[in-house]
């Protein structure tokens, strides 16, 4: 299936936006107005994760971590679907479930006063960076992904995976790059730099640890150290010569799952970005 049809109908207002993680000028939360997934949300162990499966069975499976405003916002659900379509199964853990960014009180659509100071009082207190640091591989993230979703997918017949992230979610994918069962992954609008600030870790280690072909598409809004030919690829170069693709795009920050497509510029972003990490994914896994 093409990828034209996965970025239509996202609204243009704005409902929450993003966090310390994210740079200046990200694209705040948007929420889909009329897609339907075709999926369902499923108990994995500890955590309730989207899972499509395709027709078929497969033993290609992916698992997607979403930006910080979790599964259920933006085209999360809908990028498992086209993954789904085109023969993966596709797993997207609601790791924010029980520690989330912003309260359950979150209007689904548009912004009230509440959710404003909310935002505010976090961002100056610090509260973001806290969160964050509850969500350090080490000490959660790995554990989850590797007992668990890992376990889980196994059960039901996968045996080579893959690791897509999204902003916030782009560390957790690119840990998985360090593991024999990933053969793959590809981030979007990486916030590597400022997680790793928050969990006290070293960005460009992680990097260094990488074994298998990478994807990296930066944004306008990424510091250079994450944009091409920056410190963060330099150092997944020096670990995986002739394995890393790293590109620059002009829109912002978010915009492969938050970005306005009624945008023309912005829909073919998106759909450029689908475009390249299906192929990613078909020719590694």
């Amino acid at each position: 299936p093409g990828a034209e049809s996965l970025v239509k109908r996202i609204a243009d207002s704005p409902v929450m936006a993003p966090c310390s993680c994210c740079p200046e000028g990200a694209e705040p939360l948007r929420e889909m107005k009329d897609y339907k997934p075709k999926h369902s949300m499923v108990r994995v162990n500890s955590l309730n994760c989207y899972v499509a499966t395709p027709a078929q069975s497969t033993t290609k499976g992916i698992i997607m971590f979403a930006d910080m405003f979790g599964v259920h916002t933006g085209r999360h659900k809908q990028f498992c679907d086209m993954l789904a379509e085109n023969g993966f199964m596709a797993v997207c853990p609601d790791f924010l479930e029980k520690s989330p960014y912003m309260s359950k009180s979150t209007p689904s659509f548009g912004m009230n006063y509440c959710c404003a100071m909310e935002f505010l009082c976090l961002l100056v207190c610090g509260g973001f960076d806290r969160n964050t640091r509850t969500f350090a591989w080490d000490t959660y993230l790995k554990a989850k992904v590797t007992d668990e979703v890992l376990v889980f997918m196994k059960s039901k017949g996968v045996q080579s995976f893959g690791a897509v992230g999204f902003c916030w979610g782009t560390y957790g994918a690119m840990q998985c790059a360090a593991f024999p069962e990933f053969k793959c992954c590809a981030g979007f609008h990486p916030s590597n730099e400022g997680f790793c600030k928050a969990t006290k870790e070293d960005d460009l280690e992680v990097c260094r640890k990488i074994k298998c072909p990478q994807l990296m598409i930066s944004t306008k809004n990424e510091s250079a150290r994450w944009k091409p030919e920056g410190e963060a690829h330099k150092a997944c170069l020096a670990a995986l010569p002739g394995k890393v693709t790293w590109k620059s795009s002009e829109q912002n920050h978010g915009y492969m799952t938050r970005g306005d497509t009624n945008k023309p510029e912005t829909f073919e972003a998106v759909k450029q970005g689908c475009e390249e990490m299906l192929q990613l994914l078909k020719e590694n896994l």
